[in-house]
């Protein structure tokens, strides 16, 4: 694939900026990992705006807050600071759904939590699709 070179407007990279940052990735690979998954979903003719959430999507998220539950329910701070590197309101967003987090996300959670990351990876995975 040849690299193109796009030029986005100054307060559209900031956001991605805030993404990336939140995230833990440099700019340029948020904006790879957003075009990749943006291709992905089109790929798989899943709408990128999707407003109402998969079965799969629905269970992720319902291991995701029984897991949390089990843990003795913590604070979404606690999680964050105990996960490292995410704020506690991605840590809300995560929990409170209505999709699957990103990856790291996810799996800063679970291992958090002690939940089965190899459960949690598949489950994430099929809803991806």
């Amino acid at each position: 694939m040849t690299p193109t070179n796009v030029t986005l407007p100054k307060d559209m990279l900031d956001q991605i900026q805030a993404i990336a940052d939140r995230e833990c990735r440099t700019l340029d690979g948020q904006i790879q990992w957003m075009l990749a998954r943006q291709l992905e979903r089109r790929s798989l003719g899943r709408s990128v705006n999707r407003t109402v959430p998969s079965e799969a999507d629905q269970a992720f998220m319902a291991a995701l807050r029984e897991l949390h539950a089990l843990a003795g329910g913590p604070s979404t701070r606690a999680v964050a600071t105990g996960a490292g590197g995410m704020s506690h309101t991605t840590v809300a967003d995560a929990l409170r759904g209505p999709f699957t987090p990103t990856w790291y996300v996810a799996s800063g959670l679970v291992e958090y939590l002690g939940g089965d990351l190899d459960k949690f990876r598949e489950l994430w995975a099929v809803a991806q699709r």
